[in-house]
């Protein structure tokens, strides 16, 4: 959670320095209509705030990405492992109850991975595109600061995610009061957590096209020279 929130505070500090920018060219526009230029400590600044962020959050992601994984594999043996011991009871109807109890946690699970996967599709998509727009001297550094925000997000959610898994594999036998009160919580957390995500998800498309939009009012706002006449 400190990791977490060291990152947020970093990519926070860099959209600000971006923000800043932006608001300094919208309030002051450059009468020779050339884009005003950060200064070296905000360029320094921003460079070495987004570097770091980054670096954080790829280690952060492959090590919660493992963990999850790992977990998940674990639930699903464990599930397999309920199956096989409702095939040894000899009760019809407790084996029927008992089977239809396991679909149905096997169906919660599956939600949950379903929920992540898209998420990462969406973001793939931005991160994409980001890629295709950097010949055309689009930076996305600001929508990039914002994936990594997201990302913090599923984070937490996977980590969510590896509590009801651990508390839905246990057995067979229904789910205490306790247990049951305890994955509704936390089923509404993930909610949350992954409807945020994508709320920045959304945020950094938006910040993307805001960068486009201003890349092209500045080339149509120079003038031509007498090369580019001819």
């Amino acid at each position: 959670m400190k990791k977490i929130l060291n990152i947020l505070f970093i990519c926070t500090l860099a959209i600000f320095i971006g923000g800043s920018v932006a608001f300094a060219q919208t309030t002051n526009p450059n009468p020779k209509n050339t884009p005003p230029n950060l200064t070296p400590a905000q360029k320094e600044m921003m460079k070495t705030a987004l570097e770091k962020a980054k670096a954080e959050a790829k280690l952060m992601k492959e090590q919660g990405k493992f963990g999850f994984e790992q977990q998940r594999e674990v639930a699903k043996q464990k599930i397999e492992n309920l199956k096989a011991q409702i095939k040894t009871e000899k009760d019809a109807t407790k084996a029927k109850i008992a089977e239809t109890r396991i679909t149905s946690r096997e169906q919660a699970l599956q939600k949950f991975d379903t929920a992540i996967e898209k998420f990462n599709a969406s973001k793939e998509k931005i991160k994409a595109k980001i890629e295709q727009l950097k010949s055309n001297g689009i930076t996305g550094s600001t929508a990039n600061s914002q994936i990594i925000v997201a990302d913090g997000r599923i984070i937490e959610a996977r980590a969510k995610i590896t509590e009801i898994n651990t508390l839905l594999a246990e057995s067979i036998n229904e789910l205490s009061k306790e247990n049951r009160t305890k994955i509704k919580q936390l089923s509404q957390d993930i909610q949350d957590l992954v409807r945020n995500a994508y709320q920045i998800l959304g945020e950094a498309t938006t910040a993307l096209r805001t960068e486009v939009q201003n890349k092209l009012s500045t080339t149509k706002a120079i003038p031509p020279t007498e090369e580019t006449k001819q």
